[in-house]
């Protein structure tokens, strides 16, 4: 069972983890739980404090402590992904756009705003194409 972005935490995926874990370590021992984030690990330094041999619980960090959760060295591998980098631009639409409150109320004036936008970037983009639009979550 593959648990991925564990770094947005919320009382759903840390449920999640508890019962999995509960189930794992009583009734299907061959269950296997991969934790995927990005960076939950934070930097290499921290994969080190869980490789140390020494427990030291000021050094303890969330990413530290779900290893632990999850069986600690003996039962816990860390499996690093280096991926590629590409170069971006940050470029913010030029057009004036309406109030937020406005869009979020008119799904309509949204969708038309947000393609105005994507648009706009695709027509200024270098290659015409790749362009990366963050939009509204489920939240907003």
């Amino acid at each position: 069972i593959i648990l991925d972005e564990f770094h947005e935490r919320g009382v759903g995926s840390d449920t999640a983890l508890a019962l999995l874990r509960e189930v794992q370590l009583n009734y299907r021992p061959d269950l296997k739980l991969i934790v995927m984030s990005a960076t939950l690990l934070g930097k290499d330094e921290e994969r080190d404090k869980f490789n140390n041999t020494e427990k030291n619980y000021e050094m303890e960090t969330a990413g530290t402590k779900l290893m632990t959760v999850l069986g600690g060295k003996e039962s816990c591998s860390i499996l690093q992904s280096d991926g590629r980098q590409y170069p971006i631009t940050i470029q913010y639409s030029q057009r004036s756009s309406p109030l937020h409150g406005a869009l979020l109320n008119d799904p309509k004036l949204l969708i038309k705003t947000m393609a105005d936008s994507i648009e706009e970037a695709l027509s200024k983009s270098p290659n015409r194409g790749d362009v990366l639009v963050f939009l509204p979550g489920a939240k907003e």
